[in-house]
Formats: structure tokens, sequence, C-alpha cells
């Protein structure tokens, strides 16, 4: 079997991805743009909700898997992972994992 490296970015977004004043992200978008090319996963780790992080991946264009509430919990897409069961609260569009 060989290995295989896979790169991931992790970012916090006030005052990070999102302007701290504004919390305009396009000043992001060349690097956004190239971690779309290169085929690299962005995930997003903030102290915001999944309903102000949901909006925000809409208007990006982000798809995967983010982490809300300070780490409170991983949601992850329908799909994102397809040979790994998923479990904790389900819907036909995340799966959430909380932690306790």
């Amino acid at each position: 079997m060989s290995k295989r490296t896979r790169t991931l970015v992790f970012t916090d977004l006030d005052g990070a991805l999102l302007d701290h004043d504004s919390y305009s992200w396009k000043a992001a978008s060349p690097a956004l743009d190239e971690l779309r090319r290169q085929n690299i996963p962005l995930v997003f780790c903030t102290s915001k909700t999944r309903t102000e992080v949901k909006a925000l991946r809409r208007a990006i264009g982000n798809t995967h898997p983010f982490i809300v509430e300070n780490g409170g919990a991983i949601v992850i897409p329908a799909g994102y992972f397809p040979d790994i069961a998923p479990f904790g609260n389900k819907s036909k569009a995340f799966t959430m994992w909380y932690v306790n």
C-alpha cells in the first residue's frame, strides 16, 4: 500500500479569512481560487454558528466540512466521506458531530 499525502487548510474567519472591519472575504479571493485549483480543502474553524457559516460557505463556494462554536460541533456535508458511515445528528445535507 502506498502512502498519499493530503494537504488541508484550516482557518479562522473573523480577522483571518474575513476582513476585521467589513467581514468581506474578497481580499482572500486569489488564495481561495488557488486552493480550489489545487483541490485543497479549506476547513473553517470558528466561533460562529452553523447558520452563519452556511451562508458564508454559499457565498464563497466552499463545500468542505467546518467546525463551529469554538469546536462545539463539526459539520460534515452529506456524502463528503462516502466510505464512513455518518453518526451524530443527521439531516439530508449535513451530519453534525458534537463535542460534549
